[in-house]
């Protein structure tokens, strides 16, 4: 049992990465099973989970060592951290279920994917025709083809 401030900072560390690796396989395996999931959906969903569990777990974290301070009993603060990260991973999740904020998220990472498109396909068209200029006033676009 992880008894002392070392021992919750561990306790949360490792329960983070472990809540952080079950969540992202979880979302993997989600996005793949739907068919029209896309690539900013993906990173989307990922990235508001690593915000939440990283929120949930240093509010944990905060509560469990502040609990250690006041209460002699080693499993008191465990507690309180398991009890605070659960309390604040649910009330984010109802946050973002309330103002829609995976979505806005992934709204935006599809329009910067949109415009990103569109600088590429711009900066294509631009070099083809410099180049079609620049063999143009050369002399060599006729004997090219």
């Amino acid at each position: 049992m992880a008894i002392g401030a070392l021992g919750i900072k561990n306790m949360v560390k490792n329960g983070g990465i472990l809540t952080i690796c079950i969540a992202v396989s979880l979302t993997v395996l989600e996005c793949f099973l739907m068919d029209r999931t896309t690539l900013p959906e993906l990173a989307g969903h990922i990235a508001s989970d690593l915000v939440k569990i990283g929120l949930s777990a240093v509010m944990g974290g905060i509560f469990g060592l502040a609990a250690g301070g006041f209460v002699a009993y080693a499993s008191v603060p465990i507690g309180v951290a398991i009890v605070i990260s659960l309390a604040a991973g649910y009330t984010f999740n109802l946050i973002d279920n309330k103002y829609h904020l995976t979505e806005k998220l992934i709204s935006v990472l599809e329009e910067t994917e949109n415009n990103a498109n569109s600088l590429k396909y711009e900066a294509q068209s631009t070099m083809y025709k410099g180049l079609w200029n620049v063999l143009r006033s050369s002399g060599l676009r006729g004997k090219l083809y």
